[in-house]
């Protein structure tokens, strides 16, 4: 009985080990560590659903300043008629920076308070 016992508690320990090891898609974890820097919102006009539309585009630079890997980008736009964001994962190499652009069709042209922000991660 006791040998029952030690294998399902070494079970349960090699479980979690694996578990905290890798990622919730089952992929070890990212080693790329994400930088954003030069965020600015600026008014805009795009081509949607086939129609011109005033919005907000996000402009930023990602950088990766771990090792190479996916980086979650999480760019986010406030106004007085709102808040949204968007999520983009990109794979970069070692020390890969972009600009990025994020276009926010949201707000209408009355839109006041304009305020963008951005995170990445890991």
């Amino acid at each position: 009985m006791k040998n029952n016992k030690e294998l399902v508690f070494s079970l349960i320990g090699l479980a979690g080990f694996i578990i905290l090891g890798l990622g919730s898609d089952g992929k070890p974890p990212s080693k790329a560590k994400g930088q954003v820097s030069n965020v600015r919102c600026e008014h805009d006009t795009r081509v949607i659903n086939g129609d011109l539309d005033y919005g907000v585009s996000v402009t930023l630079t990602a950088k990766n300043v771990g090792e190479p890997g996916n980086i979650t980008i999480v760019p986010r736009l406030s106004t007085s008629e709102g808040e949204w964001d968007r999520e983009q994962s990109l794979s970069f190499g070692a020390g890969e920076a972009r600009t990025l652009t994020y276009f926010f069709h949201e707000p209408t042209i009355n839109a006041t308070n304009i305020q963008c922000r951005a995170k990445a991660f890991p």
